[in-house]
């Protein structure tokens, strides 16, 4: 998917002031015309065919050319209308193309290392439940059978980790939840 970019300035551009009370309509259409030159990857080119799909009797997209907003062009024989400095703002047709080819390419290899079982090293099963028809004692937690008590949770870490954020961003076991155990 491609963006069409907006100047966060346009709104007091000198050119777009000078479109006065025709400011709102003229811009927009100045924005449906941006994004479909953006999707269509035509390097800011839009076809009177398509402009007159917003502007009947292209008087919005006459004012864009008088206030030098756009440039009527031509393109393939096809008359249209060509945004002003729009390879300052948007990517080249080129850029976008060889971008999508890149991401393109970039998922086939993910999906192919998937197939041949080759992974990131993340499990994305479900992790395998304990048979819940038999007892805590009798399914054991340990090499010895022996049953851990859990301690209560002191409300300050994640409830369900038991861990806090260090400073630098590393998870670490709460101290509170996960008290040091002396060796028996």
């Amino acid at each position: 998917m491609t963006w069409f970019k907006v100047d966060d300035k346009l709104r007091g551009n000198r050119k777009v002031r000078k479109l006065g009370a025709d400011r709102l309509p003229a811009m927009g259409l100045w924005t449906l015309a941006g994004s479909w030159a953006a999707d269509n990857v035509s390097d800011g080119f839009v076809p009177v065919d398509e402009v007159r799909v917003w502007d009947a009797r292209l008087r919005f997209a006459r004012r864009l050319v008088t206030v030098g907003l756009w440039i009527e062009a031509e393109v393939d024989g096809e008359p249209g209308f060509r945004f002003h400095d729009w390879h300052d703002f948007n990517p080249s047709s080129e850029k976008v193309l060889a971008d999508r080819n890149a991401s393109k390419e970039r998922q086939k290899r993910f999906r192919e290392r998937r197939r041949n079982g080759v992974t990131d090293g993340v499990s994305h099963k479900t992790p395998t439940r304990p048979d819940p028809s038999l007892s805590l004692r009798e399914r054991g937690t340990g090499a010895k059978g022996s049953l851990r008590s859990v301690d209560a949770w002191c409300g300050e870490c994640d409830e369900r980790t038991r861990q806090i954020e260090l400073d630098d961003g590393r998870p670490k076991r709460c101290p509170a939840c996960h008290p040091q155990r002396s060796a028996s």
